[in-house]
């Protein structure tokens, strides 16, 4: 399907042609093209498991994509956990298994780790218990003081020997930092957050204290680690003993878009080309960014492609550019404008527009006749393709079509 798509793209790499006419009742004008297009900036598919991806066995966890993509989830190993058609993860068994998001051709992937909290509350249990028992004094030998009944001495004795420490409750709480996926704007941006989870139902996710310095901040695009540790979080309830597992997590920014196009110019006939300008959008603060303006070559009356060309990745911005058109003027000439930008890949069904624009003709009223071709010289009138105005939908047969539009001027 690439290849196609590949040959796809030659075939519809554009060249508008305008040809010099002068009207004369009864000829016929014509204006030859190709067709082509564009989808626009857009980042590639990638997951966002913005609470994190370590889940505790039989809790569920909610996967996401950036941008706006149409995805089907498929899970690695639905023995460990399961993903259904709107991204929410069960954990079945404990383990890691690889969650996979599709759109079209574009694939991505992420690594979940299911935890049984069960070992690590034992081992918990076994910690605290060995603490239990440091902390419990040992029992001292007492004699009887001669003339003390043997009843008030045990009492004394109990009254000097501290009570041995109550046993705790054993909790394993899950700690995943948020990860955000965030766009550059110029200005410094943090990540700060992280989401406690447990499945015991004494847990309250106000009681987890945090003791360390937590964020990670960045202004550039980049990956950004928030680092939590084990050691720094702690649980404001002196009757329970947790088990911390910590899993880190990344702020990343991405670059923000930018767009250049090309201003739209003219000139008479004869003259010098008049300096060729752009407007920028989406840039921050100071920021530049280096493009190149041309023109198509050509010297007769018509219309001619202004393009725009530079680096697509450039600092923290990925450029969009946008051509723009160069009109010189005299004689008639007809001209076609489409829906969908010149050299660019277009897709199977998209739906094409094509707008003749016949100038120089005065208040002559005109007749149209869409016309298609395989060799840009033998021509095939399209039946009913008669207006100003033609649409179609893109096929493997069609697009490998040349059109233009006749434009005849009524007596």
């Amino acid at each position: 399907m690439k290849s196609n798509m590949k040959k796809i793209a030659a075939i519809l790499t554009a060249l508008l042609l305008a040809v010099q006419i002068v009207p004369v009742f009864g000829e016929t004008y014509s204006s030859g093209m190709i067709v082509g297009s564009s989808e626009g900036f857009k980042e590639a598919l990638d997951i966002v498991a913005s609470k994190g991806t370590y889940v505790l066995l039989g809790q569920t966890l909610q996967m996401d994509v950036n941008e706006d993509y149409n995805v089907t989830w498929k899970s690695g190993n639905e023995k460990i956990a399961t993903i259904d058609e709107d991204g929410l993860i069960t954990a079945i068994a404990e383990g890691t298994v690889t969650i996979t998001a599709e759109s079209g051709f574009q694939k991505a992937t992420t690594e979940v780790v299911v935890i049984d909290p069960a070992p690590l509350a034992e081992q918990a249990a076994e910690e605290e218990a060995a603490n239990i028992v440091e902390e419990t004094p040992a029992e001292e030998e007492t004699t009887e003081e001669e003339g003390t009944p043997a009843e008030e001495q045990q009492a004394a004795a109990q009254e000097q020997t501290p009570a041995a420490p109550a046993e705790k409750r054993i909790m394993v709480i899950v700690i995943n930092g948020e990860n955000d996926r965030l766009v550059y704007n110029g200005e410094e941006q943090i990540l700060d957050r992280f989401v406690a989870t447990s499945n015991d139902d004494g847990f309250d996710p106000d009681k987890v204290k945090f003791t360390g310095e937590l964020g990670v901040k960045a202004i550039d695009c980049g990956a950004y680690e928030l680092n939590l540790e084990e050691v720094e979080f702690s649980y404001d309830d002196p009757n329970v003993s947790v088990h911390f597992v910590v899993n880190n997590s990344w702020l990343r920014i991405t670059p923000a878009q930018a767009t250049v196009t090309a201003n739209e110019a003219s000139k008479a006939e004869g003259e010098e080309d008049p300096e060729l300008t752009a407007t920028v959008t989406g840039l921050f603060g100071d920021d530049t960014i280096d493009y190149t303006l041309t023109r198509e070559e050509g010297e007769t009356v018509g219309e001619y492609l202004i393009e725009v060309t530079g680096e697509e990745k450039q600092g923290n911005y990925r450029i969009n550019y946008v051509s723009g058109k160069f009109f010189i003027t005299g004689e008639p000439v007809v001209i076609v404008e489409t829906s969908v930008p010149e050299g660019q890949a277009v897709y199977l069904g998209t739906e094409i527009t094509m707008k003749a624009i016949a100038n120089g003709f005065g208040d002559v009223e005109l007749t149209y006749q869409w016309q298609w071709s395989t060799d840009n010289e033998n021509w095939i009138d399209i039946e009913g393709a008669t207006k100003k105005v033609y649409k179609y939908e893109l096929t493997m047969e069609n697009a490998y079509y040349f059109y233009r539009v006749c434009v005849n001027p009524a007596e």
